[in-house]
């Protein structure tokens, strides 16, 4: 039988891009060894995806590193449509429920380099040039051999890898996973320059041009005067330059628009592809390298991230042995599906707008010009638009690893809420309609101006426990029975506040030692649904775990023991349980 290496590090991460180096920091931030290896000597200087959506700068701001983006992006908050030079529509891109509702515009060069420049921070470094040439997996870990810049290979043992190695991953080639989907028949050329339009465009605002030619937007992702140009099946296959630009311009744009300065062009067949699983044993695909789609939302870069940070915090409770191995189960269960979705709906979006824009029937391009407006102009698409382009809507309900105790609504009260504890026909119907498991919970402002995302944990859930209207003394001691619990046999895995609608500490709640939040205009109260006691476990990432109406020890025991253990010492010394 062959000797295995002793292990090295916790995490082999393969590719340093944004997906990357995402992962390594929060990894690293929770206190795991990790090596971030990229085969390219330097990183590209292109701008590539440069469209940051707000659930992504919730991301950054739960990694301390948000307003390093925002002093130096350009925030996008609408979209203008015409017809060559005539203004058809404004769309309004916000979102409400999130402290940044707008597109950021920033180059991938400097999200990469913000990222980096956090790593480092914390002690972590990129290895490059370092390419990942094999590897080879059992049941405790993972053998990998890496050629470095010697030209020596290099065997390490780590106990996880995740490839986050790009669309032609060389992971998941040597996973032999299959990478389903399909090439679109149009091809996309994009070029960042200064773009002068003879028509009004605000700054922070984009144009659309519609035209019997295709489309052409105008996207300000850059420093004022700079726009991203995307223009689909530009009619030649040639690379793009700025001569076909001006060609593409003047067929499609407003008369009189003018290009300069050109910093960047591509040319490309995009496709929709979907790799057949996200984790194989020891080994994980994120970002590109498990899902790519057409650019139109601009969302690759954005779900890479996005599932690199649902990643990182279960990684580093299972291998700190404090979360139970089935956790890991989950990220491929909550994650797929948010992909296969952003394939199928960017796959949609991408042939209605090259077929709506580009027909020549002059009676379907009255119709089309007229419902635009109406549909633009209205003040309630553009934000339904946006709000399933930000992110802020993607939620987990059918993960394994969220749950929730609501009694049957035949066992409401029907008379009036606030007599007791116990929940009324109407505090049952706020809390159906408040986030559900797997949701993702608004970042509300708390008293102070603190951000309520300010409370979560690298790998730390939060559980608030809401007093509810009526205040009984019977109330009080439940919210201290359950807090304490929870506190002595998980306190290294849940952080436990409780929320009181008062604008003070209520007496029976003087010996709590914990966050007590005093929600005397009741926002907490109303947005999470809790007219009556209540309590709700928010994971890491800001998404429901689980939540319960009314408070239950017993179910809240039930699901914390199927998913986490607690530490050693912590189990030795409790001899409470949540039974």
């Amino acid at each position: 039988m062959r000797k295995q290496m002793p292990k090295q590090i916790d995490v082999l991460i393969v590719g340093a891009g944004p997906v990357g180096l995402t992962l390594a920091c929060q990894l690293t931030a929770c206190g795991l060894t990790v090596r971030l290896i990229e085969q390219k000597a330097a990183r590209d200087p292109w701008s590539k995806a440069a469209a940051i959506q707000p659930r992504t700068l919730e991301v950054f701001a739960q990694m301390g590193i948000v307003q390093r983006f925002l002093d130096e992006g350009v925030r996008v908050t609408g979209l203008n449509l015409f017809q060559r030079d005539q203004r058809l529509a404004h769309l309004e891109l916000t979102a409400a429920g999130t402290r940044y509702p707008f597109i950021l515009g920033q180059s991938q060069i400097r999200t990469e380099e913000l990222l980096e420049a956090r790593l480092q921070e914390l002690g972590g470094a990129i290895e490059r040039p370092t390419a990942l040439i094999s590897f080879e997996q059992d049941e405790l870990g993972v053998t990998a051999r890496l050629m470095r810049e010697s030209g020596r290979p290099q065997r390490v043992r780590a106990t996880w890898l995740v490839g986050c190695d790009g669309a032609h991953s060389t992971v998941r080639h040597q996973l032999g996973l299959s990478f389903d989907g399909s090439t679109f028949p149009m091809r996309l050329v994009q070029a960042d320059v200064r773009v002068s339009f003879p028509v009004d465009v605000p700054p922070g605002e984009g144009a659309m041009f519609f035209s019997d030619q295709g489309p052409l937007g105008c996207i300000p992702l850059f420093e004022p005067g700079r726009y991203r140009v995307i223009a689909i099946d530009p009619g030649s296959d040639d690379e793009p330059d700025l001569e076909m630009f001006d060609r593409i311009v003047a067929a499609r744009g407003a008369p009189g628009m003018q290009l300069s300065d050109p910093h960047w062009f591509a040319g490309f067949h995009f496709h929709g592809r979907l790799a057949e699983r996200y984790r194989v044993g020891r080994v994980f695909l994120a970002g590109d390298a498990a899902h790519i789609h057409s650019p139109v939302g601009g969302q690759g870069m954005n779900t890479g991230i996005q599932d690199a940070f649902n990643l990182a915090w279960k990684l580093a409770l299972v291998e700190r042995g404090r979360a139970r191995p089935a956790l890991l189960d989950s990220y491929e269960r909550e994650r797929k599906p948010v992909a296969a979705n952003v394939v199928s709906r960017t796959d949609r979006a991408t042939k209605t707008v090259f077929r709506t824009m580009t027909s020549r029937n002059r009676a379907f391009v009255g119709l089309r010009n007229q419902v635009a407006a109406l549909l633009f102009n209205s003040g309630f698409f553009g934000p339904l638009l946006f709000r399933g382009l930000s992110g802020i809507s993607l939620g987990y309900s059918t993960s394994p690893a969220v749950g929730e105790h609501h009694t049957s609504i035949w066992s409401a009260r029907l008379d009036a809420d606030g007599a007791d504890e116990l929940p009324g026909m109407g505090s049952w119907l706020r809390f159906s309609k408040a986030p559900g498991p797997g949701d993702r919970v608004p970042d509300l402002e708390l008293p102070g101006g603190e951000s309520l995302f300010k409370y979560l944990g690298r790998d730390k859930h939060l559980m608030l426990i809401f007093d509810g209207y009526a205040g009984t003394d019977e109330g009080y001691q439940r919210m201290l029975a359950i807090g304490d619990r929870v506190r002595v046999r998980f306190g290294a895995l849940v952080d436990v506040a409780l929320v009181v609608p008062r604008d003070a500490r209520p007496a029976p709640l003087a010996r709590w030692q914990g966050a007590l939040l005093c929600d005397a205009q009741h926002e907490l109260h109303e947005a999470f649904g809790a007219a009556s006691e209540a309590l709700y476990l928010i994971r890491p990432d800001g998404h429901v775990g689980y939540r319960s109406q009314p408070a239950s020890a017993e179910h809240l025991a039930s699901y914390l023991d199927h998913l986490f253990d607690p530490v050693p010492e912590m189990r030795q010394a409790a001899s409470a349980t949540l039974d």
